[in-house]
């Protein structure tokens, strides 16, 4: 991998640029940066899992930032040609490809929500790529998340509603980027959107559900912990005891402590 000489890398980004009317040649040049920054001798899972099945590169993360940066005033001023660019770019099957086609659409304007909500909703697909599901939940909502949330809340509904574990699995996923996003402020609405899990989880969905409560625990530990004491009192099932126990090392000690004495209170009910 070549050494980044930043005066280049802005040259070959304002070149790749001048090509953001052109999706075809756009993707091209965008490959062919990634090419000239990529680490071939890099071979991938021999110290770690993989994070993607997909096909990628292994560039530093100054070269896409750049590519970020630069971009950014041409989302803004011709929305119609990066709705194009994102579609074309999504369809390509490196996962730098669909990382940015995320990028692009949560920099969108907002003019036309519908635009940016219909391709989430199409793409985000039970048998999605890990990291491309991440690389969509985490950027491709980002102005939709910060600017009208309702409507990123309302797709999330929509998937956890869903009569298949898999989709809801999906909106569990999406809750956990919202969580995590600090920008984010609503909160509460996300316990109402997760209270019928935790008092009738679905085996399929328990992983995904325990790391929505984990990033909730981070964000908000004292609310996290009343919601679960109010699962408690409200579910009479015993496995809802073992559950809620799960959850304990996601606390501290002071809290752990008043969930334990939640739980053996339900017991001592039964």
């Amino acid at each position: 991998m070549p050494a980044i000489e930043l005066a280049r890398l802005r040259f070959q980004v304002a070149e790749l640029c001048d090509e953001f009317n052109s999706p075809e040649r756009f993707t091209y040049k965008f490959h062919e940066i990634l090419g000239l920054y990529n680490n071939w001798a890099l071979r991938q899972g021999l110290t770690a899992p993989p994070k993607t099945l997909m096909r990628h590169y292994n560039v530093p993360r100054q070269v896409i930032k750049q590519v970020e940066v630069d971009i950014q005033p041409f989302i803004v001023e011709a929305p119609a040609q990066a709705l194009n660019l994102v579609d074309h770019l999504w369809k390509d099957d490196f996962l730098e490809a669909r990382e940015m086609a995320s990028y692009i659409l949560g920099q969108l304007p907002l003019d036309a929500p519908d635009e940016i909500t219909h391709r989430i909703q199409e793409w985000a697909q039970p048998d999605l790529d890990k990291a491309a599901l991440e690389c969509l939940f985490n950027h491709g909502t980002q102005r939709l998340l910060a600017e009208q949330p309702e409507i990123w809340e309302q797709i999330v509904r929509t998937f956890l509603a869903h009569d298949e574990p898999a989709v809801q699995n999906l909106g569990l996923k999406a809750l956990v980027s919202i969580i995590e996003n600090p920008a984010y402020t609503r909160i509460p609405s996300l316990f109402r959107l997760l209270s019928p899990f935790i008092q009738s989880p679905h085996e399929l969905v328990q992983a995904n559900l325990s790391a929505a409560i984990a990033a909730l625990a981070r964000r908000t530990p004292t609310e996290t912990a009343f919601l679960l004491k109010q699962t408690l009192i409200t579910t009479p099932d015993v496995e809802i005891e073992q559950f809620i126990h799960h959850f304990l090392p996601f606390f501290n000690a002071k809290i752990r402590l008043t969930l334990k004495e939640a739980i053996k209170k339900h017991e001592s009910k039964l």
